[in-house]
């Protein structure tokens, strides 16, 4: 009934009535006693449209929270409530179904109103349409104070890097939240939270003034962890190292939007933000650690020394969009610059024990990036929607490196210093696209899509790459300029069709396809070793993906699909010496995959609902080289071969009244194989994980709840190979929280939880191991 007598005062307000006059004699008899707004009128209004006309956004721009707004009437018409002649009031023409082609609920969409109500309504009118005295929304407000006790046996850093949070004692508040209205047909709202400890911080705030504008700002900011422990060698007397520090980024923006949106014309948006993110996070550019010689052969060493990296980066945004409505096509455009900034720090071990060397390396990078977009789109007809868009992008930033090599001790060492600056780097982009949607005719639904894309790069800068010790001059220099350009064109088709005619059935079938032609040129003439890359690229890819859904019966849904894509790509080289770098020395590369999956939903009884999923995807890699030396004759070889299987299941519960169960349990596994051509440190990477999640709600009572959830996962990645690094992991995770929640009063609530983190990986040593306990408790404050 709602949505029909939403649907009515949108017609009444947009569409002004020139029917002939409606014999009052023919509507329904007023309400002969008093009219309580409270008690008659509101239920009414709640139930059936304010929703679509309360404070926000109020479709037509008519308001049936406040009376001052209710009686100005709509967007077409003044008189839909005429206090005092509930005979002139065109809403009561409506719901009475007297006005031709005008019924309201229109047929099919609604339970007309009885003829009770609509006395009601009229005697109301009639009587001055009076409103509640409480009518003025008043301040809402919402606090939410919490606190938190955590306790870590092990590897604080690892809990912290997966949990995101830190141990020890916090204390704030889960979330705030307000809204007061500041005038009629305005309001002030926002909402966030605060916590020190876990330097976790969000405020949103909104002001808004209905058909004029909005003003929307907020601030957040958050901390990612990072664990600090590098890799795992069984066979090393040392076999796991830390680096003894807390890693972590400390990221965040902060925003200023304001809109216009005046009655009729354009919605207009400027708004300002900057994102941030600064602080230390781990890498894993891991240095070699061993008992032997770095270079010696045979060498035990293994790159198991943990790395990280300092980073400070900044983006100042200026964005601009508009859109509306002329002759019938809606248009939006969208225009942004972009100021970046990035410095990153980091230091590598070379070499270990005491005699080793590290390296540290700074970069720098800034970029200024300005982009638009327009887009148009229109209803031709009934059945056909045709819209295009143009997207322009220029990006102009340079770049600098410099890295030096030191001891143990910080002073500079033997080896690479190296420096490059003046890097420049500019691109210019094009897209245009169009797109329409058919249909349907009997069913059948048709959508086409077509996309062009230009892109020019150029880049320049001059490097040099010294080699020795600066306090031990000389350095062996080998300074050169590097130019480099790339020009790529790109095509894209994309169509879609949809079946709807079989009963209980929908048949679907899609087919993308892509054409691209790349140019590389890169130059380094000068130099101990110069060099000229110069090639084209040729790739098409194709993609075809088809399927169904099907409900044979009221409990039971089915469906499945499957998909074929493969990307072909043909190198011409237009120099020799690119045979000898990369991509240079292929003659062609080959990726084709391939996907099923299928799904079933079960409903066994009104209580349960299951569903089962399962996924299948391989991708086989194959490439041809070129011959470069007697060594490497060349020819096609298989690159390798990707294969997962993915099996899901889902159940959700409800057996009695007051209790709920949702539980997913998924398996899969998934093999990674490369060709091996000899050698033995190369080994299949292959495993399985295992995951649940489940969550039980109990209603004790009306007042008091009971909550649980429960995750577990395991992944049986690890390798045990002696020739090489194991690269896999293998770990087992669980993680529970179950706790009470009593609502003390309608605006107090409070709730305690116990939570429990476990973490075991054998493929660290057990180094990263730990065990979690914590105590959560939470006061919900609610006024009025």
């Amino acid at each position: 009934m709602h949505i029909a007598f939403a649907s009515l005062i949108l017609i009444v307000l947009s569409k002004p009535c020139h029917a002939q006059p409606i014999d009052p004699t023919r509507l329904s008899p007023v309400a002969t006693r008093q009219v309580d707004f409270d008690r008659d009128i509101q239920p009414i209004l709640e139930a059936s449209c304010l929703r679509c006309h309360g404070p926000e956004k109020p479709k037509s721009r008519f308001r049936l929270d406040i009376r001052e707004n209710a009686l100005k009437g709509g967007a077409n018409n003044k008189d839909d409530i005429v206090p005092g002649d509930s005979a002139h009031s065109r809403l009561i023409y409506y719901v009475s179904g007297l006005a031709p082609d005008m019924e309201m609920p229109p047929p099919g969409k609604g339970k007309p109103l009885t003829g009770t109500q609509i006395g009601l309504l009229r005697g109301w009118i009639d009587q001055g349409a009076p409103w509640s005295d409480l009518e003025r929304p008043q301040l809402d407000v919402t606090l939410s104070p919490m606190a938190r006790w955590t306790s870590v046996s092990g590897d604080r850093r690892k809990f912290r890097e997966i949990e995101g949070i830190k141990e020890g004692t916090a204390g704030g508040l889960e979330r705030f939240a307000w809204r007061e209205p500041s005038a009629p047909g305005a309001w002030f709202s926002g909402e966030g939270h605060a916590i020190p400890r876990d330097d976790d911080y969000q405020i949103k705030a909104a002001l808004t003034k209905a058909d004029l504008g909005f003003a929307r700002a907020g601030f957040e900011t958050w901390r990612k962890y990072y664990d600090d422990t590098g890799g795992f060698a069984p066979l090393l007397p040392t076999n796991t190292f830390n680096l003894n520090q807390d890693l972590a980024l400390r990221m965040g923006r902060a925003w200023l939007d304001l809109g216009l949106t005046l009655p009729d014309k354009p919605l207009v948006t400027a708004g300002y933000e900057y994102q941030f993110k600064t602080g230390t996070e781990a890498t894993l550019q891991w240095g070699p650690v061993g008992t032997t010689p770095l270079f010696a052969s045979p060498s035990d060493n293994k790159n198991i020394f943990p790395a990280s990296k300092q980073i400070d980066e900044g983006t100042h945004i200026v964005k601009f969009d508009a859109a509306g409505e002329i002759y019938g096509w809606r248009y939006e455009d969208s225009a942004h610059v972009e100021f970046y900034k990035l410095s990153t720090t980091r230091q590598d071990l070379v070499g270990f024990p005491a005699a080793g060397t590290f390296t540290r390396v700074s970069e720098h990078d800034q970029h200024t990036q300005g982009a638009n977009t327009i887009s148009l789109g229109k209803p031709l007809a009934e059945w056909l929607s045709v819209s295009g868009a143009y997207y322009y992008s220029q990006l102009e930033g340079d770049a600098s490196l410099k890295q030096n090599t030191y001891d143990a001790s910080g002073a500079n060492s033997f080896g690479n210093q190296w420096f490059a600056d003046e890097i420049s780097t500019r691109r210019v982009s094009h897209a245009l696209s169009v797109s329409s949607l058919a249909g349907p005719w009997d069913g059948l639904t048709l959508s086409l899509a077509a996309q062009g894309e230009w892109t020019r790069q150029d880049t320049m800068g001059f490097s040099n790459l010294q080699l020795g010790n600066p306090d031990r001059p000389p350095l062996l220099p080998d300074a050169s300029v590097n130019t480099g350009n790339l020009d790529s064109a790109i095509a894209r088709e994309s169509a879609s069709l949809r079946y709807t005619t079989i009963p209980r059935t929908a048949l679907f079938a899609e087919a993308r396809s892509l054409q691209e032609s790349l140019s590389r040129f890169e130059s380094r003439p000068d130099g101990v070793a110069p060099f000229t890359y110069d090639a084209d690229e040729s790739i098409h890819s194709e993609e075809y993906r088809a399927g169904f859904h099907v409900s044979p019966a009221q409990r039971v849904t089915f469906g499945a699909d499957a998909t074929h894509s493969d990307r072909h790509t043909d190198y011409t080289r237009l120099n020799d010496s690119s045979t000898f770098s990369y991509p240079g020395f292929f003659n062609w590369r080959d990726i084709a995959e391939n996907q099923a999956q299928a799904r079933l939903s079960y409903r066994l009884a009104t209580w349960a609902r299951t569903s089962f999923t399962v996924r299948w995807q391989k991708t086989d890699f194959d490439h041809a080289t070129r011959e470069n030396d007697p060594g490497s004759p060349g020819g096609a070889i298989e690159g390798g071969d990707y294969e997962s299987r993915v099996f899901s299941f889902n159940a959700v519960l409800t057996p009695l009244r007051r209790f709920y169960f949702s539980g997913t349990f998924s398996y899969s596994d998934s093999r990674v194989l490369t060709a091996q051509y000899g050698v033995d440190f190369l080994h299949p990477y292959q495993g399985h994980l295992y995951s649940v999640l489940s969550t039980a709600a109990y209603a004790v009572t009306d007042l008091t709840d009971l909550h649980c959830t429960y995750a577990f996962s395991e992944s049986d990645y690890g390798e045990h190979n002696p020739a090489g690094l194991p690269l896999g992991i293998d770990y087992t995770r669980h993680a529970l929280r179950a706790g009470i929640s009593h609502r003390l009063t309608k605006a107090l609530s409070t709730s305690l939880t116990y939570g429990f983190a476990q973490y075991r990986e054998p493929t660290s040593g057990h180094a990263t191991d730990y065990t979690a306990h914590s105590i959560f408790g939470l006061i919900t404050i609610s006024w009025p």
